[in-house]
């Protein structure tokens, strides 16, 4: 197994590649190391093994969408991923890259998760950062209107956990009608709004 602790798992076309190995290079200059498979994979591994081992230690995942699309191998790695997503605390991350069709649809369980857009260039560097600061719960930089002394309850990407509990109030209406339409017999209920609204 690697002895290198990864931060991020780099799923990606091949065909896609140059772009992917600038990604890298800009999230490693961000504080992050990304496993990514030309720089990580040494002669004589056994690759699958290899990919295996490190899907299941790294707190994110990140599937790179660029002009080819996705593979054969981000299905497999996608769906790894959001199992693990599921049963921990694991990231899972869409980045659009430069050259990806703008009529190209995410699979239903990735476009479900917030996504970081760089097919932009002059969005380059702010996604490359929000995304390094999302993953390893940094703050982003910030203007001079922000106080930087003051606690904020935005986690990025990370998981909110139990002791998040003290940020989670205001929706106490919304949560008794919840409650009594579970308590009624209903199984399914969708909760539905803007990001940050206060849905967790």
């Amino acid at each position: 197994p690697p002895t290198t602790s990864y931060d991020a798992f780099v799923s990606h076309n091949g065909l896609d590649k140059p772009v992917v190995e600038r990604l890298c290079w800009a999230l490693l200059q961000g504080g992050l190391r990304p496993w990514f498979d030309k720089w990580d994979l040494a002669p004589g591994d056994v690759w699958m093994r290899e990919v295996e081992h490190v899907l299941e230690q790294v707190p994110a995942v990140l599937v790179c969408v660029g002009e080819h699309g996705l593979s054969a191998w981000h299905e497999v790695e996608r769906l790894a991923a959001l199992d693990l997503a599921t049963t921990g605390s694991k990231v899972v991350v869409p980045v659009l890259l430069p050259g990806m069709d703008d009529a190209f649809e995410l699979p239903l369980f990735l476009r479900g998760r917030q996504s970081v857009d760089l097919r932009k260039e002059s969005a380059w560097a702010a996604g490359v950062e929000r995304l390094a600061a999302s993953i390893t719960g940094r703050p982003e930089s910030t203007g001079p209107w922000i106080d930087e002394g003051r606690e904020r309850p935005y986690r990025g990407l990370q998981p909110f956990t139990e002791a998040d509990a003290g940020w989670m109030f205001g929706r106490e209406q919304e949560e008794a009608k919840l409650l009594d339409t579970l308590r009624s017999g209903q199984r399914i209920i969708t909760v539905i709004g803007a990001s940050g609204s206060g849905k967790s």
